[in-house]
């Protein structure tokens, strides 16, 4: 399995850089255009969720990128303590997120932020 880590400040700029490194990992693990596409809109909507939860501490998103047999996984976290952002803006987040990859989930880590993980099934 590979892996791939990244840690970017807490800036909308930034998003864009996330989104094209996931994107250059996808089409290198073989993932074909069009899901490319859905992956950086995914990953950007990740990382916006991420980054407005980090608004109170200024940490740095965290990305992690896995490849497997089975499937292309991206983990995006953030390390606020405080919740995230508002139910509504959260609620449409889901349900795009959930149009645009095979499985969405969402869990507390242990120091107290949030992982949203994102898979892509091979074939």
């Amino acid at each position: 399995m590979s892996r791939v880590e990244i840690e970017i400040p807490p800036n909308p700029v930034f998003a864009g850089v996330a989104r094209l490194a996931v994107a250059a990992l996808a089409r290198s693990a073989g993932m074909d255009e069009e899901r490319v596409e859905e992956l950086k809109i995914a990953a950007g909507e990740a990382c916006a969720n991420a980054m407005l939860a980090n608004e109170d501490t200024q940490a740095p998103v965290m990305l992690s990128w896995q490849e497997s047999a089975e499937a292309l996984i991206l983990e995006v976290k953030d390390r606020s303590t405080s919740g995230s952002s508002s139910d509504d803006r959260m609620a449409l987040s889901v349900a795009l997120l959930e149009t645009l990859v095979d499985d969405y989930e969402r869990h507390p880590t242990d120091d107290g932020g949030t992982c949203a993980r994102l898979s892509f099934h091979r074939g």
